[in-house]
């Protein structure tokens, strides 16, 4: 999952959701609504000013979690033959017969 740290940024810049955007020129409701998580990914010219405004990277506006655990061991360039294979290299402890097909 990626997660928003904007909030995060302006707290440690002292600075409001308001006066970022009044000084980029875009609705307070855009920046407000990723400070707050409620749109956690922002569009790429958004991140863009955010980035420029900071003076910061991607990485500190943005961060990302691995939500599931993935067996790199056993991936393979190839697509995916069956459902099964692809759903046994995120959970490779699971029986054969205990997938649930979605």
């Amino acid at each position: 999952m990626i997660y928003n740290k904007l909030q995060t940024l302006l707290e440690s810049y002292d600075v409001t959701a308001y006066t970022v955007a009044k000084d980029l020129l875009l609705y307070p409701q855009t920046i407000y609504q990723l400070a707050k998580n409620k749109k956690r990914i922002p569009k790429k010219d958004i991140l863009d000013l955010i980035c420029s405004y900071f003076d910061c990277d991607v990485d500190d506006v943005l961060e990302f979690v691995p939500t599931i655990e993935v067996n790199h061991n056993e991936l393979s360039a190839k697509p995916w033959d069956d459902i099964t294979e692809f759903k046994r290299l995120f959970n490779p402890e699971q029986k054969q017969d205990e997938y649930l097909y979605w």
